[in-house]
């Protein structure tokens, strides 16, 4: 009596996982570094947009926490955000301003801003990635 149980081999392998996540999270602390740099200008500039810029900061540390203790879809999805919100956050400020704060409006080829969207950017696809591989690790299970 041969009794065969099934089990899923996993969409990505505990290895390529934890260059992922270590990935992720140099990703996401140069998001953090590179908004810190301008956080205390955006404060002299505009209030709201210096909230903004903390606020992403505090994020971008938390995901990164999150990122280096577990590998889930929901701590994924959080470093995405992370790369998100500011690169529509600068793509808005560019284009059309943000309130009380037009100033950076045609303004595309600032060095930090650059920088920031590679990192935001990396962040996002490497955030999108793992997402796809756990979701297909969740579904060759079922």
């Amino acid at each position: 009596m041969n009794v065969r149980i099934a089990t899923a081999a996993p969409a990505i392998s505990t290895s390529s996982d934890t260059i992922l996540r270590g990935l992720g999270a140099v990703l996401l602390l140069g998001v953090a570094q590179i908004h810190f740099l301008d956080v205390f200008d955006k404060f002299d500039e505009n209030v709201a947009q210096g909230w903004m810029f903390a606020s992403l900061i505090v994020g971008c540390l938390v995901a990164t926490l999150a990122l280096v203790h577990r590998s889930t879809l929901l701590v994924w999805t959080l470093a995405a955000l992370c790369g998100l919100a500011p690169l529509a956050g600068y793509i808005v400020s560019r284009s059309v301003g943000l309130a009380g704060a037009t100033d950076d409006i045609g303004n595309w080829k600032e060095p930090l801003g650059l920088a920031s969207l590679s990192v935001e950017s990396s962040l996002v696809l490497v955030s999108f990635y793992a997402m796809v591989t756990r979701r297909q690790s969740v579904g060759s299970a079922e």
